[in-house]
C-alpha cells in the first residue's frame, strides 16, 4: 500500500494527497448519511400519542367513531342504543385518556386503572343490549381475545427464531475467533 510507504519523491507525496483526500470526503459522507438516519429515526420514534406499547397505536376520533359504527352495525343495535353507546363510548375514551395522563409514569397503577375501565365499559355494554345481540357480542369478543392470542404467540415465535438467530451468530463468532486463533500458532 503505497499510503504506508515511506515518501521520498513529490509524486508519490501528491499520489498519497490524492488518496488522502478522496477517502476523507467518503468519511465525510458516511457521517452526514449516518446523522441523517440517526436524527430522522429519533424524530420517528418521538411522535407523540403514536404508540402505547407492544405494537399497537391509540386511535383517533375519526377512527374511533368507525369503529363504534362497525360494532353497532354489527350487533344491529336500534338508534336509542347506538346514541346510548356512543355516549358511553366517548365518555370511556375521555376517562382512559385522563388515565393515561394523570399515571405520571406509574405503568401498574394505570394498568390497574385501565382494567377497571374495561370492566366498566363491558358490563355497561352488556347491560344495553337484548338477549340476541349479547351472544353476538359474546361471539365478538371471543373472536377478538383468539385473534389477540394468535397476534401475541405470533410475536413468540417471532422472538424465538430473533433468539435462535442470535445463539448460531454467537457460535459462528465463537467458532471463527477459535480458527483465528489456531491459525496465529
Amino acid at each position: 500500500m503505497y499510503f504506508c510507504q515511506k515518501i521520498s519523491n513529490p509524486k508519490n507525496a501528491n499520489q498519497f494527497i490524492n488518496f488522502k483526500k478522496k477517502h476523507m470526503k467518503f468519511i465525510q459522507f458516511m457521517t452526514l448519511t449516518l446523522a441523517a438516519v440517526f436524527f430522522f429515526t429519533i424524530s420517528v420514534a418521538a411522535q407523540p400519542g403514536q404508540s402505547r406499547g407492544q405494537g399497537r397505536t391509540q386511535m383517533n376520533p375519526e377512527q374511533r367513531k368507525a369503529q363504534m359504527e362497525r360494532f353497532a352495525t354489527t350487533l344491529e343495535l336500534n338508534e336509542e342504543q347506538k346514541e346510548s353507546y356512543f355516549q358511553m363510548e366517548e365518555g370511556f375514551a375521555k376517562k382512559m385518556q385522563e388515565l393515561r395522563s394523570g399515571s405520571q409514569g406509574d405503568r401498574m397503577a394505570m394498568r390497574e386503572g385501565m382494567m377497571k375501565l374495561r370492566q366498566e365499559r363491558e358490563e355497561s355494554i352488556k347491560a344495553l343490549l337484548n338477549e340476541e345481540q349479547l351472544v353476538q357480542y359474546n361471539e365478538l369478543m371471543a373472536q377478538r381475545r383468539n385473534r389477540a392470542q394468535m397476534g401475541q404467540q405470533q410475536a413468540q415465535e417471532a422472538q424465538q427464531k430473533k433468539e435462535k438467530g442470535a445463539k448460531k451468530k454467537d457460535r459462528k463468532k465463537k467458532k471463527n475467533k477459535k480458527k483465528e486463533g489456531e491459525g496465529d500458532n
